[in-house]
């Protein structure tokens, strides 16, 4: 679970809060295109589960309306790697879009689709606004260039490197900044490390503090995890200076899930 501090702010650290900047580095594949069971989705997706025993702890992973968004809009993207299958929900993308709006996030593609992020921002309507049932706003998105995608140099660190750095800049030039960091694979303990060992560089005067979280690439971003990250950005003065949430799933004994790479 997350580690999350609580304490009595005052007015003041409230208000210096309530401006403090946001920078979001999100994964694509496992954060918003999940990749569930393939039995779940030949007996009819999330909104039938009866089939399940009562014990099966797929019932509660899966669950639209506890746990997971309901995986309602697949779609194949065809790029020169190939072509690739994706599930999502718009209820998740919906409420992307009005955090990133309405709250002044800033949202940064952290993925190995660093070519392709156009065609994601269009796939899931963040290029556009949008008037479906969550409807919103367009946003704008940032694509880190972390790796080469033609020498594939950068590919094994580029990611947490990509966030030390930001970390170092923040103190460097005496920035206050909120960091979220959402990957199902590299957000692990190793990538909690260097995040850690970039942030101990520093003294710690409050200024910065930093949010990783570890979806199950099974459904993705879960329910549970929106609502974290939207309490660290509306009262990130209650944190931790590195708190890490990581879905429960993922220790799950029953999880046979190969956790080698999945998606582009």
């Amino acid at each position: 679970g997350v580690n999350r501090m609580t304490n009595d702010s005052n007015m003041e650290s409230t208000r210096r809060d309530s401006i403090r900047p946001m920078d979001a580095y999100f994964d694509f594949d496992g954060v918003f295109n999940a990749f569930p069971d393939p039995k779940i989705l030949r007996r009819g997706g999330q909104n039938h589960l009866e089939w399940l025993r009562n014990d099966d702890p797929r019932r509660e992973l899966y669950d639209p309306d506890k746990n997971a968004f309901l995986l309602n809009v697949n779609s194949v993207i065809k790029i020169k790697e190939g072509s690739y299958r994706i599930h999502w929900s718009n209820e998740l993308t919906g409420h992307m879009r009005l955090l990133a709006g309405e709250n002044g996030l800033s949202f940064h593609w952290l993925t190995t689709w660093q070519p392709y992020t156009e065609l994601l921002d269009d796939l899931l309507g963040f290029s556009r606004d949008t008037n479906d049932e969550y409807e919103g706003p367009s946003i704008s998105t940032v694509t880190e260039q972390w790796y080469d995608p033609d020498t594939r140099r950068g590919i094994w660190t580029g990611k947490p490197d990509t966030i030390s750095k930001r970390i170092h800049k923040a103190y460097e030039e005496g920035e206050s900044l909120g960091l979220i960091w959402v990957d199902d694979e590299e957000c692990d303990c190793t990538g909690l490390k260097a995040i850690q060992n970039a942030l101990d560089q520093h003294e710690d005067n409050g200024s910065v503090k930093v949010l990783l979280v570890r979806p199950d690439e099974k459904i993705g971003l879960s329910r549970r995890q929106f609502d974290e990250i939207l309490k660290f950005v509306e009262h990130s003065e209650d944190y931790d200076r590195l708190s890490y949430d990581v879905e429960p799933s993922i220790n799950d004994p029953y999880d046979e899930m190969n956790r080698a790479h999945l998606g582009f």
